[in-house]
């Protein structure tokens, strides 16, 4: 009877003892899923977060960048690239252009820059944004002083503008043409490339040098703006072949220069026009990343889609490389932001159908995750000649701007940056 009762002692023991277990898992089971996971989940999509604050110190690095370098006696060229996005009519009111034309302007007003390569504005826009900011901006365009830039038939001529302060800098030479196998045929395209693509051109003298300086001496500021393809692969690295030869054909027209591109590539770093363009040219966020003297912030992503800063968060990161890692693939990805459920659904389903045309090793961006920008500043600067005062560049500042929450300028942040321009000894 004793070793009976004994018996069943220990089995509720043991019955107590699996139950008190059963119990510490399921309560570490809930604490994973219910308490960490979640908490891990709201840190990796609110961090790192980017302030106010964080802006404007910034613009005080920028601003004290800028000074020292005046006082060093050498110049300091300020420019930005900024898609603004197109006039159209926006799924929330408050970031149609009559609402964001006075935030470039706040933008334009607080960096100062003396150039500025502008993407996806119609003729309008620009009018419009000239008659809000000083009067020392002008605007470069296709046959820019050819007819009434308000003419619907003008509509796409200021596709990629460059915007320049005409106190700074004299303009000298200009040209504009379309990134197909027929440049001077307007409007023309190939390799199925979604829209007609363009190069605008400039060719630039320091105002403050041109007076002074013989011809032979006068150092050129050579800019490139474009816009390449959305849509087709095959397509952004043909256009980028044509811009890059392009510029080393104007480099030697004018082997006393310095040479920037500015624009929307369409394309991380890394990915195959990256490659192409940074074969002859610099990336200055790269180039600034390894110097101390160089100022620069670490924003994930320059294209935000009126998401703002959150596309900056640990969460999003891995997400955004995917997605260009199957942009460079060339699925079929939606070109905006879906907006309601059927626009998901189909393109859900163009891109599970319709398959890809290149390699996964092309594609996948080679770059760290704090950047997948698609709006670059990329410069060049020739070797001295000894017979010519040859002017040499140097990156001290690079940044994305206006990173917020609401009240955007566009679905683009705007990339500006700082160089130091000196003589070479």
């Amino acid at each position: 009877v004793r070793s009976s009762a004994a018996s069943d002692v220990y089995k509720r023991q043991g019955i107590n003892a699996e139950y008190g277990r059963k119990l510490i898992q399921i309560m570490l089971h809930a604490l994973l899923w219910w308490i960490l996971f979640p908490s891990l989940l709201f840190f990796a999509f609110q961090y790192p977060k980017y302030s106010e604050e964080d802006e404007l110190s910034y613009l005080a690095k920028f601003k004290d960048q800028r000074k020292e370098i005046e006082q060093k006696g050498d110049i300091a060229l300020p420019i930005m690239s900024f898609n603004i996005r197109f006039d159209t009519e926006e799924h929330n009111p408050d970031n149609h252009w009559t609402k964001r034309v006075h935030r470039v302007r706040e933008t334009l007003d607080k960096w100062d820059p003396w150039v500025i390569g502008l993407q996806e504005p119609f003729a309008g826009q620009v009018l419009h944004l000239l008659s809000v900011i000083p009067e020392h901006y002008r605007a470069i365009g296709y046959e820019q002083d050819t007819g009434d830039m308000g003419h619907p038939s003008r509509h796409h001529d200021f596709q990629v503008a460059i915007l320049y302060n005409k106190d700074k800098l004299t303009l000298v030479e200009q040209d504009y043409f379309w990134l197909s196998k027929t440049p001077r045929v307007k409007d023309s395209k190939d390799w199925n490339s979604m829209g007609a693509r363009t190069l605008n051109i400039a060719r630039f003298q320091l105002t403050s040098m041109s007076k002074n300086d013989n011809n032979d001496t006068k150092t050129n500021i050579l800019v490139f703006n474009t816009h390449i393809d959305v849509k087709s692969e095959e397509a952004r690295r043909e256009q980028a072949k044509i811009v890059l030869s392009t510029i080393i054909e104007w480099e030697k027209k004018y082997p006393n220069s310095i040479t920037f591109l500015l624009g929307d590539f369409n394309t991380c770093p890394g990915q195959v026009a990256h490659v192409i363009l940074t074969s002859h040219l610099n990336d200055t966020w790269s180039y600034c990343k390894n110097r101390d003297d160089c100022v620069s912030n670490s924003i994930c992503s320059s294209f935000h889609g009126w998401w703002g800063s959150i596309l900056n968060t640990y969460g999003m990161r891995p997400i955004q490389s995917i997605v260009f890692t199957l942009h460079g693939m060339q699925f079929h990805l939606p070109v905006r932001i879906p907006v309601n459920f059927k626009i998901l659904l189909t393109d859900a389903y163009n891109l599970l159908t319709k398959g890809w045309s290149f390699s996964i090793f092309e594609a996948f961006p080679k770059w760290p995750l704090t950047r997948l920008h698609v709006d670059w500043i990329l410069f060049h600067s020739q070797e001295s000649d000894s017979k010519t005062n040859q002017f040499q560049v140097e990156p001290k500042f690079i940044a994305l701007a206006d990173v917020r929450t609401k009240d955007f300028s566009s679905d683009h942040f705007p990339l500006i940056s700082l160089f130091q321009v000196k003589k070479s000894s």
